[in-house]
């Protein structure tokens, strides 16, 4: 939500203010991207003030934009970027040049982009030559919030309406924003139709809480002996909640509280207790809903009674690393039983102290993944992962020492 509310922010015609946005090296590399592009930005107490004059207010610029390990930055900045006057080129460090970027030009080159991997293949680099762009109908292959909100973002200065389809529901926080602004936006199974807004509006906006993130503190404190911790203030947007669900079908107590609506998003506080939890066949259920919490989610599968399955995880091979194969090979350096065929993991309860040093492959969150699981077994931290961290939780550390305190 802090990259596409910073987007959003740069598209607006006049002053936006964001609280709450995400400390991470991630969001960090969005907002100097915009910069680079002209786009003023001021520091106001806990907020920041974001300036914004739409795609004709972007500097025009021939330079190499540096993404570093966001594959979020790369592909909505295609979005943004195919429909100005800029030319440039976007790229990332060694682990987002390895990153499917194909998924986000076929669509932007429907619609009239000029957009070429340096490679020609499909990896980043990628060179952008912004030019006018028209509105399509597109059914994506794969479902997934980053393609369909590079669409949307081009579509917002495109000649003419878009319709984009996918197989399933992916993340739904583009369109959420945008029809709490106003847009004429139509949401439909899988698939919204949206139309050109003469502008976009300023505005002002209080992240809520990382739900991806809450799930590792939500995983401890339902493995924890006599634990029970409320995490306020939440994301329980549906189409992020998925973790929350298996963990529930496990038998975690946990409990959703005043749930209201801020934005257009659903808000709630968190309530979770120490609970003992079975292992389940989770592969009626849509991975895409919880494709980024598995390494989380096998953490607690490694403590549950009886085995976990989890299917369609394919995504995981193109993340920051092959987070599904860094997955596995965690939870054998602490004895678990598991096993992958094709898409699907198998974890079997087992866990217990590590055999050999994990290696967390520079993926934060696998890395946060291991943290919880020597808290569960030795009762203390590893300590060592902080600058992982940074990409997108740098409070990771300080958060969880003073939970366990």
């Amino acid at each position: 939500m802090s990259h596409r509310l910073l987007m959003f922010a740069a598209l607006a015609k006049g002053q936006s203010e964001i609280h709450n946005l995400s400390g991470g090296d991630d969001v960090a590399t969005t907002l100097r991207i915009l910069q680079q592009l002209g786009v003023l930005t001021e520091e106001r107490g806990d907020g920041l003030l974001i300036t914004g004059g739409g795609l004709s207010a972007f500097a025009h610029t021939h330079e190499q934009m540096d993404c570093g390990n966001s594959g979020t930055t790369l592909r909505l900045m295609l979005g943004i970027l195919a429909g100005s006057k800029v030319s440039c080129e976007l790229s990332g460090d060694n682990s987002l040049n390895r990153r499917p970027v194909r998924r986000v030009i076929t669509p932007l080159k429907l619609m009239g982009a000029d957009l070429q991997t340096a490679n020609n293949n499909d990896q980043p680099p990628v060179i952008v030559h912004g030019k006018p762009l028209h509105g399509i109908t597109y059914d994506s292959p794969v479902a997934s919030a980053q393609v369909k909100s590079a669409v949307m973002l081009a579509a917002l200065f495109a000649d003419g309406e878009t319709t984009y389809r996918e197989p399933s529901q992916s993340r739904d926080h583009t369109e959420r924003f945008l029809a709490f602004q106003g847009i004429d936006i139509q949401t439909m199974a899988n698939g919204l139709t949206i139309r050109p807004p003469a502008r976009l509006q300023p505005f002002v906006y209080d992240i809520p809480g990382d739900i991806s993130t809450a799930t590792y503190f939500i995983v401890a404190a339902t493995l924890a002996r006599d634990s029970q911790l409320v995490i306020e203030n939440v994301l329980v947007n549906q189409t992020r909640t998925g973790a929350i669900d298996i963990l529930k079908r496990m038998g975690a107590s946990i409990v959703v509280e005043d749930v209201r609506v801020y934005r257009n998003e659903l808000v709630g506080d968190i309530v979770v207790k120490s609970s003992e939890l079975h292992g389940i066949n989770a592969t009626d259920l849509d991975s895409v809903r919880f494709i980024d919490e598995v390494p989380i989610l096998s953490v607690a599968a490694a403590f549950a009674e009886g085995p976990t399955t989890f299917a369609n995880l394919g995504e995981l091979r193109v993340k920051e690393s092959d987070r599904l194969l860094g997955t596995t090979d965690m939870l054998r350096c602490y004895d678990c039983d598991t096993r992958i065929e094709a898409d699907t993991l198998t974890i079997v309860a087992g866990a217990r102290m590590r055999l050999r040093p994990p290696d967390h492959r520079g993926d934060h969150r696998l890395a946060m993944a291991i943290e919880i699981m020597e808290l569960l077994l030795s009762g203390s931290l590893h300590g060592d992962y902080q600058e992982c961290f940074a990409i997108s939780a740098p409070e990771f550390y300080h958060t969880l020492q003073a939970v366990v305190a």
